[in-house]
């Protein structure tokens, strides 16, 4: 015996069905991964560390993350990379194998089903070498248009030959001096002198023995030169805000100098001013009578600043290889 459906059962179901339909929740599409990248930090004479931050997963999983670079800006996560896991969150990446000063561009990625998005980019130039002054500081050098000059700033207490460099902490005494002396900023080696270096007088920087052996401070054709080739002072500076305030205008440390906001000491007063704000390093050229010839850069322009100045300024100093 065949079994008849009714009809107004038939109509029920399909009303049913037709409703469940259209209560159906339509997935989110899939969008690219939002990903950050870190500042590099640890840099040497073959490589560097940086990393990032997946901030968000775009709503798919992140099945691959990492930092990839090249020779050029842009690079894409399909030559040189690092693979540091999968998902969102932080994570450090270190780059390693490369040649002394190469520069290269590095930025951060992550992968989702919908592609690979990526962070901001990143210079990284590595080191040439080292040198050591005759207090035992060991300094990362790098090379520019062939020379090679020291990344951080002069921290050496005695001359090349042994003679002690006068230590001058009393503001009137340091406003009066025709005759070399140095200073911690503050008056703090602890804090200040360890991480930005010393501040000189130009007297000391004149002199042929405040360098190691082999090596001198630059003169006055050395600076127009350097400023001759980089398109900026942010090409100096290092990028970030922990040596700088803000804005750090256009640092990108393309040439590996790592600038600092080192301060001064103030040739008339003797105080102290501009630590994380300027930084200027002494020629060994003189101008006037009572004027030498600084470079220097700050922490809100993209300019560099090439003037003749106080010779009793309290200034930082690099050293570059003859």
């Amino acid at each position: 015996m065949i079994k008849v459906i009714p009809r107004y059962f038939l109509i029920s179901l399909s009303v049913l069905l037709l409703i469940l339909s259209g209560c159906k929740k339509e997935e989110d599409p899939v969008e690219l991964p939002s990903v950050v990248t870190f500042l590099i930090s640890d840099v040497s004479m073959t490589g560097g560390t940086c990393g990032g931050e997946v901030l968000s997963d775009g709503g798919a999983p992140v099945t691959a993350r990492g930092v990839c670079w090249g020779p050029n800006p842009g690079p894409k996560a399909d030559k040189n990379k690092t693979l540091d896991g999968s998902g969102t969150g932080q994570f450090v990446s270190t780059i390693g194998g490369l040649a002394p000063n190469t520069l290269i561009y590095v930025r951060a990625y992550a992968t989702n089903s919908a592609g690979t998005a990526y962070g901001d980019e990143m210079i990284l130039k590595t080191y040439t070498g080292t040198v050591s002054d005759i207090d035992g500081n060991v300094y990362n050098t790098v090379t520019i248009m062939g020379i090679e000059i020291m990344a951080s700033d002069l921290k050496v207490t005695k001359f090349n030959d042994g003679t002690p460099i006068p230590e001058v902490t009393d503001n009137s005494t340091w406003s009066t001096l025709s005759t070399p002396a140095y200073c911690w900023y503050e008056n703090d080696y602890t804090t200040y002198g360890s991480v930005y270096g010393a501040l000189y007088n130009w007297f000391s920087a004149a002199d042929e023995k405040l360098c190691p052996a082999g090596w001198r401070v630059p003169d006055q054709m050395n600076f127009q030169a350097l400023m001759g080739f980089v398109t900026g002072g942010g090409d100096l500076k290092a990028v970030g805000y922990e040596h700088w305030e803000e804005p750090n205008s256009g640092a990108t440390n393309s040439t590996g100098f790592n600038a600092y906001g080192s301060g001064l000491r103030n040739y008339n007063s003797g105080n102290f001013d501009g630590l994380l704000v300027r930084v200027n390093w002494w020629s060994r050229t003189e101008d006037a009578s009572w004027s030498a010839w600084v470079l220097g850069v700050s922490y809100n322009s993209v300019g560099v600043n090439n003037s003749a100045v106080n010779r009793k300024n309290g200034f930082s100093v690099r050293c570059m290889k003859i």
